[in-house]
């Protein structure tokens, strides 16, 4: 599948690349600061299009709600499409594209694109996670550290409940840790784990398509992605609404962040 996803993403980006910087159509969602873009819209049709073409006995569920559901498909795939819209819009290039593959039901792999770097970060399930640029491969391993010597990426998405739990949260770990910092795009942010940049992310709010491919990532890099009290994360494909508050990290380091939180 991975010729497949690449194809997606790589169409997709080229489509994002032309708009950057450009004039945008832009509308909000869920509040004033949720965003989405046409080019939000138009990529995900494109993903769609290149994936439906390809791989026959597909359901999708992408964020822009644009889906052709059936968690029961043979083939089913989660889409992010442009995950941090208020970077892209900003002229920022920590935004990215987002794909998950499930394979009848099981979460088989998970594609995350960066279309301003041109990286690429890949997890096949049992085979392990990779950053891939300029065709060289390098293996993703998440760091094991004690919580005083973590790095801690936070976001806590645009809903000011959630922003008072993280704060909450910080408020207890940050004279434990070595640093937090506030971060833009979710995804991303979880990579930033993979690649060793943070120690753990905390997300107060974030759904499906924020999390199904940075889950394989994730844990084919040897992590693993927890609620805020350390019990496994697991994509509820029949309540696509449902909002996930999110920590990722090694399993040593979370049992400390929750024995702290809880």
């Amino acid at each position: 599948m991975y010729p497949k996803l690449l194809e997606a993403c790589l169409l997709a980006a080229k489509l994002q690349l032309e708009f950057f910087q450009k004039n945008l159509k832009i509308t909000t969602k869920s509040n004033p600061k949720d965003f989405v873009t046409n080019v939000d819209l138009e990529s995900q049709k494109i993903i769609i299009k290149t994936l439906r073409n390809s791989t026959p006995d597909s359901g999708f569920i992408g964020e822009e709600e644009d889906n052709n559901i059936s968690v029961f498909a043979p083939n089913l795939f989660i889409i992010d499409p442009l995950d941090s819209t208020s970077s892209y819009i900003e002229g920022l290039d920590s935004f990215c594209i987002s794909i998950a593959y499930l394979f009848e039901g099981v979460l088989t792999e998970g594609m995350v694109y960066k279309p301003k770097t041109d990286e690429i970060f890949y997890a096949k399930k049992g085979e392990g996670a990779y950053k891939i640029i300029n065709d060289k491969k390098v293996e993703l391993k998440v760091n094991e550290t004690l919580l005083k010597n973590a790095k801690i990426g936070f976001n806590s998405g645009y809903s000011e409940e959630a922003k008072a739990k993280v704060t909450e949260n910080l408020k207890i770990l940050d004279p434990q840790i070595k640093s937090s910092e506030k971060s833009r795009s979710s995804v991303l942010t979880a990579i930033q784990v993979a690649k060793n940049e943070f120690d753990l992310a905390m997300f107060g709010r974030v759904f499906i398509w924020d999390i199904a491919a940075v889950k394989l990532i994730i844990e084919e890099a040897g992590g693993i992605i927890t609620d805020w009290k350390g019990n496994e994360v697991k994509l509820d494909l029949e309540n696509l609404k449902k909002e996930y508050q999110v920590l990722v990290s090694s399993d040593k380091l979370i049992e400390e962040v929750t024995q702290c939180l809880n």
